[in-house]
């Protein structure tokens, strides 16, 4: 179970580095947040897809049984290891390879709340919650495994449940 936990964990470790750099590359990172909002989703989903991948080859490597905690300890190890490795890289990208992603992200955000006609206080509001969630304090690097490791559970806990399946008697 940890040998799935771990491989699985590890590719897509290594696809979030590659698309993140992939991103950086064609400036969805630094100059194109109008479309790196939406292109930084991608690894998450790739993520939850993989805890999917990994409890059902959990399954089919058992015959074709799981018990329900099984699921969701295989979930919950993969996620544990990826969100550990996830949160080093994208502070090493923040802060060694991308220092301006800060502050552009926040000047794209704030660019956008203002065309949305939001009032000073919710404009203050939002860039605050832009600020914690977008990197460059230990606080935000926190909240980025705590998330991870949230939605992580959950997609683990659900997964689980679907996947789970009695070993045939006799």
């Amino acid at each position: 179970m940890k040998n799935i936990a771990v491989r699985y964990a590890l590719i897509v470790f290594a696809i979030s580095v590659v698309w993140t750099l992939t991103e950086h590359a064609l400036g969805f990172n630094t100059t194109r947040h109008d479309i790196g909002q939406y292109t930084r989703q991608v690894p998450a989903f790739i993520f939850y897809g993989s805890i999917v991948l990994a409890i059902w080859q959990l399954r089919k490597s058992q015959q074709n049984s799981l018990r329900y905690g099984q699921g969701i300890l295989l979930g919950l190890n993969l996620t544990m290891i990826y969100a550990s490795l996830l949160t080093i890289w994208y502070a090493l990208y923040a802060e060694v390879i991308n220092k301006q992603f800060q502050s552009s992200l926040l000047a794209f955000r704030e660019a956008q709340y203002a065309q949305s006609g939001a009032s000073a206080d919710n404009l203050a509001e939002q860039l605050r919650i832009d600020t914690l969630s977008s990197g460059g304090s230990l606080g935000s690097y926190v909240l980025l495994f705590a998330i991870l490791l949230l939605f992580g559970l959950c997609v683990s806990v659900v997964a689980g449940l679907a996947l789970r399946k009695r070993p045939k008697l006799g």
